[in-house]
């Protein structure tokens, strides 16, 4: 009796430590005592900087991607709960969007990342908890609504500050709920303007390190004769510009100098350049900033959507 007592035991033992143990070597994450309820059972597959792969739950990934676009305001966005239900809409439709027909999606896939509640402890500390709540209440109210147009969910453009204006549709047909609205306030955000500043030389070798034959070499004495701005667009973002014989998108200059925006000014010096730039990121859709104006205005996220795009709805997509 002893025996078979003894054998039901390690048998036990070994049925309880096997989902561990299995765990342990795909994740190199603890199982903890918290229960995270699936938002409808899809997961995202994170890569950690070791390398280590983690699935991390839909409704999880929702709350760390809406709690990245509010990292960034002060102390102030926590008042305005309309603007927090606006980025969760925006989180959603960007998951919703994103994800194939099937339950597992690779973060890779994915233009925003969220961030993990370990890092937002470090940023918030004691009030991480009462953040996560708002957060938490907020995508309880939102819960499966996303931006669709023609009954599909969007690919939900957004930005921090715009230049004033934000940005047309760069093809009406594959994006016709873009449109170009005054934020004229946007002007007066924190860091609005920025001011960059290249030694001729330096500007060339960024250039040709990137490119080759582009007719740029140390000898140039003047960038001023081999750069052309060529178009803007409707709000004043720069479309096309040709760097000796180069022509290049204002938003590829944009990445490749690292700088703000594609809404510039170039101003040269004898042996130097400024690239003078106005408001932060691409421009196109919702300017993270302008809404949270509305939204101490008094308006609601439906509101605030519609105000920036056209051709929308929003829907229940659960």
């Amino acid at each position: 009796m002893k025996n078979m007592i003894l054998r039901f035991l390690i048998s036990l033992a070994v049925v309880l430590l096997v989902p561990y143990t299995i765990t342990m070597a795909m994740t190199g994450v603890k199982e903890t005592d918290e229960v995270i309820v699936p938002y409808d059972g899809r997961i995202v597959i994170v890569e950690s900087s070791n390398s280590v792969s983690q699935n991390v739950d839909y409704s999880q990934y929702l709350a760390g991607m809406t709690a990245r676009n509010l990292i960034s305001f002060d102390e102030n966005v926590w008042n305005y709960p309309e603007f927090i239900k606006l980025n969760c809409v925006i989180s959603n439709t960007l998951l919703t969007e994103a994800f194939p027909d099937c339950d597992v999606l690779s973060e890779e896939f994915l233009t925003e990342h969220y961030i993990s509640e370990e890092e937002l402890k470090k940023l918030w500390d004691e009030k991480f908890s009462a953040r996560m709540d708002i957060i938490k209440n907020a995508l309880n109210e939102t819960k499966g609504l996303v931006i669709t147009c023609d009954s599909t969910p969007i690919k939900p453009f957004y930005h921090m500050i715009s230049n004033g204006m934000t940005r047309p549709s760069m093809d009406t047909g594959k994006y016709p709920y873009l449109k170009s609205v005054n934020t004229n306030k946007d002007l007066e955000e924190k860091g609005f303007l920025c001011v960059r500043q290249y030694e001729s030389l330096d500007f060339i070798n960024v250039i040709n390190e990137n490119f080759e034959n582009t007719g740029l070499d140390k000898n140039i004495t003047s960038l001023k004769e081999n750069i052309q701005i060529i178009s803007r667009d409707a709000a004043g973002y720069i479309t096309q510009l040709q760097i000796g014989n180069l022509r290049m998108s204002g938003d590829d200059f944009m990445n490749l100098f690292s700088i703000n925006s594609s809404s510039f000014t170039l101003t040269f010096q004898e042996n130097s350049l400024k690239i003078i730039t106005k408001g932060i990121g691409h421009g196109y859709g919702i300017s993270l900033s302008y809404a949270l104006t509305l939204a101490e205005e008094g308006k609601s996220y439906p509101d605030i959507i519609q105000f920036f795009y056209e051709n929308v709805e929003i829907k229940n997509y659960e």
